[in-house]
């Protein structure tokens, strides 16, 4: 699909993006990947993005390439903060239940 405008691309990227987890999509990271590697469609087939460099080979970004966006860069960019928030989640309950621990200990004394 050709877009005419930046925010159309956007609209269409970003509507396709909702729907990949429920349809199966899943990413490979590069070693060291620094926002690269595939992403991998229910059918096998593989598209490289770069989420820093804002890039990636399929057929709508190439179409598109002068709005720099399509579905699975918004789809990879929403895992990578999902993922980001989630460890952020985790370091903090770490972090609480170290606390907790002393406070326990503290209070026994």
């Amino acid at each position: 699909m050709k877009a005419t405008t930046k925010i159309q691309a956007e609209r269409v990227a970003a509507a396709g993006a909702a729907k990949m987890s429920g349809q199966g999509y899943t990413f490979r990271l590069y070693a060291g990947h620094d926002g690269a590697g595939h992403v991998i469609n229910p059918q096998g087939d593989r598209y490289r993005v770069n989420t820093q460099a804002g890039v990636c080979n399929c057929p709508f970004y190439r179409e598109n390439w002068q709005f720099g966006t399509c579905k699975h860069l918004v789809w990879l960019k929403a895992e990578f903060d999902w993922q980001a928030r989630a460890d952020a989640e985790a370091a903090d309950c770490a972090e609480w239940e170290e606390y907790g621990k002393h406070d326990l200990v503290a209070s026994k004394s």
